[in-house]
C-alpha cells in the first residue's frame, strides 16, 4: 500500500534515498575502483604487515581509523556529513561495505530505468540482488538484499515516475509524465539549448514526427517513423507498428 497522498508525489523514503544516490560521483566505475584499492591497501596494512604486532585489536583499530579518514575524503563532503556515524564507528570494512552498497544500488537503478524504457512489460534483465558478507564475531554468512529494491517494492514505486536527468545525470521524481529534466534551470537550458538541438537533431525530428502521426491517427512504422501508407511492413524490414 502506498503511504503517500498522490501517485505523482514522491514517497518520502524514496525521495530521501535518491537524494543520497545523487551525492555519489557520476563516474561510478572510477569510484568503485578507488574503493577497491582502499580495501586492498587496508588488508595489506592491517593484516599482512602484522608479523611484529602483539596487540592485534589495537593495531587493526588504528589502521581502520586511518582508512576511514581516507574513505571520508573519497566520498563527497555532503555524503560524508550525512553518514558521519559510519566513520565514528571506526570500522573501515563496515563503512566500505556500506558505500559499496550505495554505489551498487545507483548502478542497479540505472539498469532498472533502462530496462523499463526498452522492455514491453515482461522480464527485461536478471541481476543478482543480494550481498554476502561474514559476521566478524563467529564467521557466519550474512545475506543482505539491495536497499534500493526493498524501497521500490515496499513503497510500490511506479518506475515511470523515476528519471535520470540528461542535464546533470541525477535521478529525479517526475511529477509530470512528460518531464524531461529535473527542473533545474541549467538543465532545462541545456536540453533546449542550441548545442543540444544540433547534437540531437535526428532524435528531435523523430519525436516530432511521432507526435504528429499520433495526434492525427496516422499508422507509422515504430522504427523508421514513416507512414505505413508509403511502404508495406515487409518492404521496411523493420519490426513493430504503431497506430
Amino acid at each position: 500500500m502506498r503511504n503517500y497522498k498522490k501517485k505523482k508525489d514522491s514517497p518520502p523514503e524514496f525521495e530521501s534515498f535518491i537524494y543520497t544516490l545523487n551525492l555519489l560521483p557520476n563516474d561510478l566505475d572510477q569510484f568503485k575502483d578507488k574503493m577497491h584499492q582502499l580495501g586492498q591497501q587496508f588488508v595489506k596494512e592491517a593484516f599482512v604487515k602484522l608479523k611484529n604486532e602483539y596487540d592485534f585489536i589495537e593495531h587493526v583499530s588504528t589502521v581502520s581509523e586511518k582508512y576511514c579518514d581516507k574513505l571520508r575524503q573519497l566520498v563527497s563532503p555532503q555524503l560524508a556529513t550525512k553518514f558521519s556515524d559510519r566513520f565514528i564507528v571506526a570500522d573501515f570494512r563496515e563503512a566500505l561495505d556500506f558505500f559499496r552498497g550505495l554505489a551498487d544500488d545507483k548502478t542497479l537503478l540505472k539498469h532498472i530505468l533502462l530496462g523499463f524504457e526498452y522492455s514491453d512489460g515482461g522480464d527485461f534483465f536478471e541481476k543478482p540482488l543480494q550481498r554476502f558478507t561474514f559476521n566478524k564475531k563467529d564467521s557466519t554468512l550474512v545475506v543482505s538484499g539491495s536497499q534500493l529494491v526493498e524501497i521500490l517494492t515496499r513503497n510500490k514505486i511506479p518506475v515511470e515516475r523515476v528519471r535520470e536527468c540528461p542535464g546533470c545525470n541525477k535521478f529525479f521524481w517526475a511529477k509530470r509524465l512528460d518531464a524531461k529534466t529535473c527542473g533545474n534551470k541549467k538543465c532545462v537550458d541545456k536540453l533546449s539549448g542550441k548545442k543540444y538541438q544540433i547534437e540531437n537533431k535526428d532524435e528531435i525530428n523523430r519525436n516530432k514526427r511521432e507526435k504528429y502521426y499520433e495526434d492525427n491517427g496516422i499508422a507509422f512504422c515504430s522504427k523508421c517513423v514513416r507512414p505505413l501508407s508509403t511502404h508495406g511492413e515487409s518492404d521496411c524490414q523493420l519490426n513493430g507498428v504503431e497506430k
